[in-house]
């Protein structure tokens, strides 16, 4: 298991250049199309455009780039008339796994989604993630489903 990264110096960030950017989909490249076998031409997807990206990096230069996430806004609905965020496209190089950075990452997103003003947070979890994120309080919804080509649920979690 990794040591915490809650004291070794890392912090996360909005991302706010094209830097920045890449980093974060050089993590996703790295965890999702080299570890995972999904393509890159799927990887990129029109919601990259209109979403919050958030990078867990060290505080110190050079930000040596550990992990993302995503946060995109759906619409309200009758069920949440405020809407949700959808968290999206978690990843964590190896180097960080266990240590706490997922879970840092995925409170970020849900700070931006309150400020945001939205009811709670949406997920597509990957079956082997469903009990990460059941033991950051979401809860799973409806059947398993094929996201390309691999199991998922839906997972959601109210926001205070």
């Amino acid at each position: 298991m990794a040591p915490s990264l809650e004291n070794f110096g890392t912090e996360i960030a909005i991302v706010s250049s094209p830097e920045q950017l890449d980093a974060a989909y050089a993590i996703r490249f790295e965890v999702f199309c080299d570890e995972q076998g999904f393509t890159r031409e799927i990887e990129i997807d029109e919601i990259d455009p209109i979403a919050t990206h958030f990078l867990l990096r060290s505080k110190a230069p050079p930000h040596q780039a550990l992990g993302t996430a995503r946060l995109s806004l759906l619409p309200p609905t009758a069920a949440h008339p405020r809407g949700l965020g959808k968290l999206g496209r978690l990843a964590v190089r190896k180097a960080a796994r266990g240590s706490g950075a997922g879970r840092r990452l995925v409170a970020a997103v849900e700070e931006e989604a309150r400020r945001r003003g939205v009811e709670g947070v949406v997920l597509s979890a990957q079956m082997p993630k469903v009990g990460f994120y059941e033991m950051l309080g979401y809860k799973p919804e409806g059947e398993e489903y094929d996201e390309d080509g691999a199991p998922h649920k839906k997972m959601v979690k109210l926001l205070d």
